[in-house]
């Protein structure tokens, strides 16, 4: 009985490394039954804010690239932005769309140079949102550009 908590005595099973808890599991079922796919998070992205930011959204998604994304690892994030910008010469920062901090992003991500204040205004906004609301990896979200602040 030494070193044994109480859930072991009554044969739950405690989780693996790696595994997630019958609670989390159940947390994250629920996470999703209320994400459904018109009840995602939405990320309002301003034009007035960030207008090449915006614009280059826009333009992304208009030729085709998706309005609802996934979050992904960090380790996933530093893959995708590296390969995104792989070869960038253009002016500013490079921005991409789809973020690479989602699945969609990385190669294929449509990727402009914006002024650096821009850059960092998003990320700031991308970071609370994500914290706000609770977004981890495999969660889905939505993405619109709107035209005020």
């Amino acid at each position: 009985f030494l070193g044994r908590g109480v859930g072991e005595l009554l044969g739950h099973k405690r989780p693996q490394a790696g595994e997630l808890s019958g609670r989390r599991q159940a947390e994250r079922a629920a996470k999703a039954a209320t994400h459904a796919a018109d009840d995602l998070p939405v990320l309002k992205v301003s034009s007035q804010k960030t207008p090449n930011i915006a614009d280059n959204i826009k333009s992304a998604q208009a030729a085709g690239q998706p309005r609802t994304l996934t979050k992904t690892t960090r380790a996933q994030a530093d893959a995708n932005r590296k390969a995104a910008t792989k070869g960038f010469k253009g002016s500013g920062s490079p921005d991409e769309y789809p973020f690479a901090s989602t699945m969609e992003g990385g190669a294929g991500a449509s990727v402009r140079g914006v002024p650096l204040s821009e850059q960092k205004i998003q990320g700031g906004q991308i970071r609370q949102f994500y914290e706000r609301n609770r977004i981890t990896p495999g969660d889905r979200f939505r993405v619109e550009v709107i035209d005020e602040y």
